[in-house]
Protein backbone atom coordinates (compact mmCIF):
# COMPACT_ATOMS: atom_id res chain seq x y z
CA UNK A 1 0.00 0.00 0.00
CA UNK A 2 1.63 3.53 -0.94
CA UNK A 3 1.38 6.19 1.11
CA UNK A 4 -1.13 8.08 -0.73
CA UNK A 5 -3.29 5.05 -0.22
CA UNK A 6 -2.71 5.18 3.49
CA UNK A 7 -3.57 8.95 3.80
CA UNK A 8 -6.82 8.36 1.34
CA UNK A 9 -8.19 6.13 4.24
CA UNK A 10 -7.18 8.22 7.21
CA UNK A 11 -10.88 10.13 6.91
CA UNK A 12 -12.45 6.42 6.66
CA UNK A 13 -11.45 5.94 10.18
CA UNK A 14 -13.40 5.86 13.42
CA UNK A 15 -12.65 9.03 15.75
CA UNK A 16 -10.97 6.62 18.19
CA UNK A 17 -8.78 5.14 15.79
CA UNK A 18 -7.98 8.59 14.25
CA UNK A 19 -6.43 9.12 18.00
CA UNK A 20 -4.68 5.87 18.32
CA UNK A 21 -2.77 6.89 14.98
CA UNK A 22 -2.12 10.98 16.34
CA UNK A 23 -1.21 8.98 19.11
CA UNK A 24 1.41 6.30 17.50
CA UNK A 25 2.90 10.04 15.33
CA UNK A 26 3.44 11.46 18.57
CA UNK A 27 4.93 8.89 19.46
CA UNK A 28 7.54 8.84 16.08
CA UNK A 29 7.79 11.79 16.92
CA UNK A 30 9.80 11.50 20.83
CA UNK A 31 11.78 8.56 19.31
CA UNK A 32 15.42 8.82 18.71
CA UNK A 33 16.39 9.42 15.02
CA UNK A 34 18.39 5.90 14.62
CA UNK A 35 15.09 4.24 16.32
CA UNK A 36 12.23 6.58 13.77
CA UNK A 37 10.27 4.22 11.34
CA UNK A 38 8.83 6.17 8.04
CA UNK A 39 5.70 7.42 8.60
CA UNK A 40 3.97 5.25 6.25
CA UNK A 41 4.95 2.40 8.49
CA UNK A 42 3.13 3.27 11.26
CA UNK A 43 -0.15 4.26 8.88
CA UNK A 44 0.12 0.69 7.70
CA UNK A 45 -0.31 -1.05 10.88
CA UNK A 46 -4.18 1.31 11.16
CA UNK A 47 -4.81 0.47 7.17
CA UNK A 48 -8.11 -2.08 6.83
CA UNK A 49 -8.97 -1.45 10.45
CA UNK A 50 -12.26 0.42 9.51
CA UNK A 51 -15.12 -1.70 9.16
CA UNK A 52 -18.89 -1.19 7.44
CA UNK A 53 -18.22 1.54 5.48
CA UNK A 54 -19.28 1.76 1.97
CA UNK A 55 -17.11 0.43 -1.00
CA UNK A 56 -17.08 2.94 -2.99
CA UNK A 57 -16.39 5.66 -0.27
CA UNK A 58 -12.59 6.40 -1.35
CA UNK A 59 -14.05 7.30 -4.52
CA UNK A 60 -17.03 9.10 -3.56
CA UNK A 61 -16.16 10.75 -0.39
CA UNK A 62 -17.39 13.91 -1.11
CA UNK A 63 -20.72 12.62 -1.57
CA UNK A 64 -20.56 10.93 2.01
CA UNK A 65 -19.21 14.13 3.29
Amino acid sequence: MSTQEIIEHLPKLLAQEREQVKASLAELEKQPEAKKRPVWEVLLEFAGKAEGLPPDLAENHDRYL
